[in-house]
């Protein structure tokens, strides 16, 4: 069973070649990264399509946290195919399946976890595009079933958020299940065991001031999933931006965002790289390059 006190053993490897990658004029990086042939083409944007905004959590730096008094809205089957139909008319052909966070029969009323996000996935392959599902947490029989509904052709994305123990622990005290690690870890595990074919892992990156041992265990996590088989890695690179009602803001720079992006594609050539849709037209255009597309 993988845990974070192992993944951090396996990211020490990684962790000079990281540090001098970091330490590299950002044009150097570029003209680094620029020469990777990456085994899997295509820097991917995505379309969101969020389901229910119902969560248990309590995580600090996040908008749908369950202190923060925000309407509450889980959609009906109906809503969803209205969304999707939208999406799918303004040419979109992947779409993340995203909810809160809740334990499986418990807190939403219209739903469980599993029927909830069921509804964004029947009503992605009725309209032919590729559903990619982004929630937790889910039992492996869950996994199986929602997986079993895409026809076996769908991703499964969790984001860890970050790898350093202490940065997690700050962040996540009395979110609910989100408080361990290890048990956000073991979700992917579950995916992985269930036999989903694209797996997605990212950082939040802001979020600890540690971007070398967040690297280090991005690029550990990512070698692990290889081995354990997954057809296609993605690592998404979101970087921190403040929520409302939230005192959590971001402290990455572009410079050092460019340098994260160009060390993941270096180290992980093997990965599809996600970025998220609020990063501006200037950068999505000066990273499109590093992925040959």
């Amino acid at each position: 069973m993988i845990t974070l006190e192992t993944l951090e053993k396996q990211a020490m490897q990684f962790e000079k070649q990281i540090a001098d990658l970091l330490n590299k004029n950002v044009n150097e990086l570029r003209m680094s990264a620029l020469a990777v042939k990456p085994e899997i083409n295509g820097l991917e944007f995505f379309a969101p399509l969020y389901v229910s905004n119902i969560c248990q959590e309590n995580c600090d730096y996040c908008g749908f946290r369950s202190s923060n008094k925000i309407k509450r809205i889980t959609l009906s089957q109906s809503e969803v195919d209205q969304e999707v139909e939208f999406l799918k008319k303004h040419g979109y052909d992947q779409v993340y399946v995203l909810t809160g966070s809740f334990v499986e029969g418990s807190l939403n009323e219209k739903g469980t976890m599993t029927e909830v996000n069921a509804r964004g996935i029947k009503s992605l392959v009725k309209n032919n595009l590729f559903p990619v599902l982004e929630s937790s947490p889910f039992g492996e029989n869950n996994l199986v079933e929602l997986l079993a509904l895409a026809n076996r052709k769908a991703r499964y994305v969790l984001f860890q958020e970050t790898y350093d123990k202490d940065t997690y622990a700050e962040h996540h005290n009395g979110s609910g299940v989100k408080d361990s690690p290890d048990f956000r870890l073991r979700q992917i595990e579950k995916a992985v065991e269930a036999g989903w074919p694209e797996i997605g892992i990212g950082v939040l990156f802001g979020l600890s001031s540690d971007i070398e041992k967040e690297l280090s265990c991005l690029v550990a996590h990512y070698e692990w999933l290889l081995q354990k088989g997954v057809e296609v890695v993605t690592i998404s690179v979101p970087r921190i931006n403040k929520a409302k009602n939230t005192e959590v803001a971001g402290v990455i720079d572009d410079t050092l965002f460019e340098k994260i992006v160009y060390a993941v594609r270096i180290l992980c050539p093997k990965a599809k790289i996600v970025l998220t849709a609020r990063e501006t037209a200037q950068m999505r255009d000066l990273l499109k390059p590093v992925t040959h597309i």
